[in-house]
């Protein structure tokens, strides 16, 4: 059976000394009960304690990608080293979208990086050209990614 037992005027501190209530916030509710039906293993303030989650057991899955995959990786890769350097080298570009359109017909998400570094280059016109006609294409062809790639080039702009 649980009881609650109420205090007026009441101050609690803990065996050092800290202030836990004063009087003037108020009654003090304490909770008894006569016997104890659960417990919880650890400590109820795990900040306090600096508790670390038990070790799992469980072994992540190694994923081997494929030579392909890799390769298009690095793709990615050098697109994102020149956001990173903010510098723009379109002979590389190019490179990218011949290899893209040739090897990943289904990529669609790095012709939005592409076009995302040109789209306000007038040098990159031609470039920006085939990017959008391969993305319409994709968006036809895949009602899977019909939605994420319209969305992409919404935020392209």
């Amino acid at each position: 059976m649980i009881q609650l037992i109420s205090f007026k005027n009441c101050q609690v501190a803990d065996r050092k000394g800290s202030l836990l209530f004063q009087p003037e916030w108020g009654i003090y509710d304490m909770a008894v009960g006569e016997k104890i039906r659960s417990v919880f293993a650890g400590a109820a303030d795990k900040e306090k304690f600096n508790v670390l989650p038990p070790k799992s057991e469980e072994i992540a899955i190694e994923i081997n990608f494929s030579k392909e995959k890799m390769r298009l990786f690095k793709l990615y890769q050098q697109v994102q080293d020149m956001r990173n350097t903010r510098s723009i080298d379109l002979d590389i570009l190019n490179d990218i979208e011949k290899k893209l359109s040739s090897t990943y017909p289904e990529e669609w998400l790095l012709y939005l990086e592409i076009l995302e570094h040109i789209r306000d280059l007038p040098e990159a016109s031609n470039l920006l050209r085939i990017c959008m006609d391969r993305l319409e294409k994709l968006k036809r062809q895949s009602e899977k990614h019909r939605g994420l790639i319209t969305d992409g080039l919404r935020l392209v702009g």
